[in-house]
């Protein structure tokens, strides 16, 4: 590639700027390729997020446990926010 454009550009250019060149136009068409699998996957995204329940509501509601511990949700609930804010502020002590 970096000969084909040394052909089409002038010949007291040098070497390198063709390379550059070729780079530039490389890192272009990869990168026009990408947009359109990086678009899709943001949608798939956002799709999966809605479906998962993902719509601002309780995160902890729609954890999978067994149905037999169904009735201790609100506790399991609580503990685990309870667990989560204590990794989040971490307690200096003395």
């Amino acid at each position: 590639m970096v000969e084909f454009v040394e052909r089409i550009i002038p010949k007291r250019v040098p070497r390198v700027y063709a390379l550059l060149i070729v780079y530039i136009a490389l890192i272009a068409v990869i990168t026009a390729a990408l947009i359109p699998v990086g678009s899709r996957i943001s949608r798939e995204a956002v799709r999966r997020a809605k479906s998962a329940g993902g719509d601002g509501g309780d995160p902890l509601a729609n954890i999978p446990i067994p149905r037999w511990l169904e009735p201790l949700r609100p506790q399991f609930t609580t503990v685990l926010r309870d667990r989560i804010s204590e990794m989040a502020v971490p307690s200096f002590r003395c």
